[in-house]
């Protein structure tokens, strides 16, 4: 039991001090590794992800300490705080509440890049309708106003294949266009996506730890409230009782008359 608690103890003030230090051994890491470069098959940089979509926690306050740390370190440090300032917002928070904040924050964050998504996609299908519509009555005009005039058959001929070829080629265009674009989308979400489970899994390590500290120290308070309501109950059953004959025991040595002193030591030459 005094172990458990002691665990407990640990991992909470591992928990206080975690946020505190978190500058000093960023910047420790990161000097340590600004020569290695990136390493290969590494998860999708964080630069990835726009600043308003991120988990980061607000570090303006740091911002001259932490001026020598690479951006993209210093942003995952902000977001290591901004986890642990979810599971720290409270004292004694339940598990279950920590981790609707968590999931309230992606819920937000995903919400905001859908609608960004869905932004892009419509303004790019406004310009391409625009475009479209624009080239297709430049078109028309060309033929409208060609066709004033008289032209012999292969004139007319060598006119609309040149308008076709041109229709073909800006649709081509379009096409390759769109298919660039719609590419783009679906890294952004790709890269959203893998941000969101990478952060997911640094809050589910750092659950694990609260939620153990948590339940026990719940253990050893419910275990002090029993042993206190016990106590409260059978307030005699802890004050120490006589044994059976003691008290008489101790009536007759009250009865012993007094007598002389006796000199206790070794004897002396007076005596």
């Amino acid at each position: 039991m005094k172990s458990s608690k002691i665990r407990s103890e640990s991992t909470f003030r591992s928990f206080a001090t975690f946020a505190a230090f978190l500058f000093v051994a960023s910047f420790i890491i990161s000097c340590a590794s600004s020569g290695s470069g990136s390493k290969a098959g590494a998860p999708a940089a964080n630069s990835d992800v726009p600043d308003e979509l991120s988990l980061k926690a607000d570090r303006s306050a740091l911002e001259e300490e932490r001026k020598d740390i690479p951006e993209d370190k210093r942003r995952e440090n902000d977001e290591i705080a901004g986890i642990l300032q979810m599971i720290e917002a409270k004292p004694n928070q339940e598990p279950s509440e920590v981790r609707e904040r968590f999931n309230k924050a992606v819920r937000e964050r995903r919400d905001k890049f859908d609608r960004s998504y869905r932004k892009q996609r419509e303004d790019f299908d406004t310009r391409e309708r625009k475009a479209r519509e624009a080239f297709l009555k430049s078109l028309k005009d060309e033929r409208d106003k060609y066709m004033k005039d008289k032209h012999d058959s292969e004139a007319r001929q060598d006119f609309f294949n040149s308008q076709e070829d041109r229709r073909k080629e800006f649709f081509a265009n379009q096409s390759d266009t769109r298919h660039d674009f719609d590419s783009k989308l679906t890294e952004q979400r790709k890269n959203f996506d893998d941000y969101i489970k990478e952060k997911s899994d640094q809050f589910n390590d750092e659950m694990r730890a609260y939620t153990s500290a948590y339940y026990d120290r719940k253990k050893q308070e419910a275990l002090a409230k029993e042993m206190k309501s016990k106590a409260a109950a059978h307030p005699s059953s802890a004050m120490p009782t006589l044994r059976s004959g003691q008290s008489d025991e101790l009536d007759e040595f009250n009865t012993i008359p007094s007598g002389p002193g006796i000199r206790l030591g070794p004897p002396s030459d007076e005596h």
